[in-house]
């Protein structure tokens, strides 16, 4: 079965001191059937504009499966986050924003966050938000006035609540249709819950770190769904939110 990891990282990152680099990702993909991912630098580096270029090479050594996302601080002067997320979209290809609530002490709900979300619906991407750990800046339902504001623009809740927050983060897709949960760190049963709620199409696979990709499958392959649910979810629903292949929803 396809699968393509909808959240995953590489680089440096500043505040935790992660280090992904192309080799170890490569070798976690290795046998697991991954055949594309989303790849997001880490949300604080040295240097963003690096940060970016590295997944862009990347992704073009991999093939059209594999595609980046820009994450840049929205603190910065405005014109410097639009010149970036730009670049990001029309010169590297990039198919995603990320927008991470902890790292910049920042509510999706400040003004200052605004440009992630204006910025991502003219560009016709989705944005990510990380949600769960973190709180009170990271809590699932703090998308919503976002998800509201931009119907058209799709928005993933990265981890969808990281476990403890999770039933939030159903309520929220439940209340928008424009939400979408990416799964990782959650338990079997939440996700389990979250496809009879919102349908396979709304979920998807995410690992976040190399080492926990073995862990996510094994979520997938424990829940009781039908292997046309397992696979929209593994594949199927990332392809179609980042425009990497054509996919029928279910």
């Amino acid at each position: 079965m396809e699968i393509f990891d909808a959240h995953v990282h590489i680089g440096e990152s500043l505040t935790s001191g992660s280090r992904t680099t192309e080799e170890s990702l490569l070798r976690a993909f290795d046998g697991t059937g991954v055949t594309g991912a989303l790849i997001l630098p880490y949300p604080l580096t040295a240097d963003p504009r690096a940060a970016h270029d590295l997944v862009a090479e990347f992704c073009a050594r991999q093939g059209p499966t594999f595609v980046g996302g820009g994450c840049l601080n929205p603190a910065l002067p405005e014109d410097v986050f639009v010149a970036e997320m730009e670049r990001c979209v029309h010169e590297l290809g990039f198919r995603a924003v990320k927008f991470h609530p902890m790292c910049y002490s920042m509510s999706p709900l400040y003004e200052r966050a605004h440009i992630v979300f204006e910025t991502a619906d003219r560009l016709g991407v989705p944005v990510i938000i990380h949600t769960g750990r973190g709180i009170p800046f990271a809590l699932p339902s703090l998308a919503i006035p976002r998800a509201q504001e931009f119907p058209n623009l799709p928005i993933i809740l990265g981890h969808a609540g990281y476990q403890m927050y999770s039933d939030e983060a159903l309520v929220s897709a439940q209340i928008c249709p424009n939400i979408y949960l990416e799964t990782s760190w959650c338990a079997p049963r939440q996700i389990l819950q979250f496809v009879r709620s919102l349908g396979a199409g709304r979920v998807m696979m995410g690992s976040d770190s190399p080492l926990n990709l073995p862990v996510e499958l094994a979520k997938y392959e424990a829940i009781d769904i039908t292997e046309t649910e397992r696979g929209q979810c593994l594949a199927g629903t990332a392809h179609r939110l980042f425009k990497t292949q054509e996919v029928q929803e279910i």
